[in-house]
């Protein structure tokens, strides 16, 4: 079992910032950074091959504008996914499936800065599920 953890504050304004209209952003936060942004992930692993992780991911507000006049609300999203191991002499398959904003949050995965006509904001996908399986042949190189 494990735990993995960040979290990151970053306080980006401009120093001095007038574009070529003349506007004066001096001051004004850095668009597209939120100022907290935090990851936790709950990982557990048992001899048998069996892997599950549970991951969170927080992104505080943030603005997609050098005037700071457009904000972006904070969002979590969570993600839960499964492997299971079966492991012979040559071969190797991992099925595995997850869940991906398990809680189905609505929140924008991208951000446009200073995007013209006020098309800041690109929606993220809602909650959504995927699985697959990795097969790996391994052949014994003659010594």
């Amino acid at each position: 079992m494990g735990l993995d953890a960040s979290l990151t504050w970053s306080g980006f304004r401009f120093d001095r910032f007038v574009d070529e209209s003349g506007a004066d952003y001096s001051g004004s936060r850095l668009p597209g950074v939120p100022e907290y942004f935090a990851f936790v992930s709950f990982n557990y692993k048992n001899s048998g091959g069996f892997n599950a992780a549970f991951e969170t991911l927080y992104s505080g507000s943030l603005f997609a504008d050098n005037a700071n006049g457009v904000s972006v609300p904070d969002y979590v999203v969570a993600a839960l996914r499964a492997t299971y191991d079966i492991q012979t002499a040559k071969l190797l398959l991992r099925p595995y499936v997850g869940i991906n904003n398990l809680f189905n949050e609505k929140y924008n995965s991208n951000i446009r800065i200073n995007s013209f006509g006020g098309r800041y904001y690109e929606p993220a996908p809602e909650r959504n599920v995927y699985a697959g399986i990795v097969i790996r042949y391994t052949s014994a190189s003659p010594r």
